[in-house]
């Protein structure tokens, strides 16, 4: 594994990795009645993206996934989030009826298509 900082590239696909698993446990959470994270993950991943969109304003601006919904993301809930996502909806709900493979922090079909280490 390189020690090298992560590129703006690498910084965009985890803004946009993040976005997908946020709003896609939200809806599971708040529209499914149903969790398959600890509550200590989905926060860890709060702080992430808003610590990533904050340090690099310029990457966030070019995710366009859900850009307006998570321009003004301060990490403390996902309920204001657009829980009404058809795409998120449909993957929060496979989430539920499928055996769940990979990592509890993937989320299938929507997760960038090049992933990134995740920090250490």
């Amino acid at each position: 594994m390189s020690d090298a900082a992560p590129t703006r590239a690498d910084r965009r696909e985890l803004i946009n990795r993040r976005r997908h698993q946020i709003l896609v446990h939200s809806i599971l959470y708040y529209r499914l009645d149903s969790t398959l994270v600890p509550d200590a993950t989905f926060d860890a991943w709060g702080r992430e993206l808003v610590a990533l969109q904050r340090k690099d304003p310029e990457a966030a601006e070019a995710v366009p996934y859900q850009l307006d919904a998570f321009r003004h993301y301060t990490g403390n809930t996902g309920f204001d989030l657009p829980l009404d996502d058809p795409e998120a909806t449909e993957v929060a709900q496979r989430l539920l009826t499928e055996p769940r493979q990979g990592q509890p922090d993937q989320v299938p079909e929507v997760q960038a298509r090049e992933t990134v280490a995740p920090p250490t």
